[in-house]
């Protein structure tokens, strides 16, 4: 295995505006990745964009983008590759989870949650697995939300 010269990634992290999104993005920074921060806040990602380049150097492009739209992973390959921007990382982060019991969930609800958290997870992968596996050193995280019910169950 080889190691990781941080400085010559540039590395997506979705679900990049808050929690564990923000994190991985500080942690990528402060080694010297650059960054592609995608989230649905534009506000929030431009914010941390100016903290990461200001703090660590990086260059960090955002995209504001909802990732539980239809063909997420290829169409932003699409639009980062036309900008010039190829990645060698992802984080795939973006996702939610909800804390009623099963039989009390919006049905439409559940959809979206499936939608974000499998079937763009599974559309980034497959649109960035070729590159990621032709770098020598890609990067591939993916990150789960587990269903927490906040009642015992019935």
């Amino acid at each position: 295995m080889n190691k990781i010269d941080y400085h010559s990634q540039t590395v997506i992290v979705t679900g990049a505006s808050s929690g564990l999104g923000a994190e991985f993005a500080r942690q990528l920074a402060r080694r010297g990745a650059n960054l592609v921060l995608v989230a649905r806040r534009a506000d929030r990602l431009e914010s941390l964009a100016a903290e990461l380049t200001r703090t660590h150097g990086v260059t960090v492009t955002t995209v504001a983008r909802d990732l539980g739209k239809p063909d997420a992973g290829r169409t932003l390959r699409a639009e980062l590759e036309s900008r010039g921007i190829h990645a060698t990382g992802l984080v795939n982060n973006a996702g939610f989870g909800t804390h009623d019991a099963f039989s009390d969930e919006d049905p439409d609800r559940l959809q979206s949650m499936i939608t974000l958290n499998i079937s763009a997870l599974v559309d980034l992968s497959r649109a960035y697995i070729a590159p990621l596996t032709a770098a020598d050193t890609g990067i591939l995280i993916n990150v789960a939300t587990c269903w927490a019910s906040s009642r015992p169950p019935t």
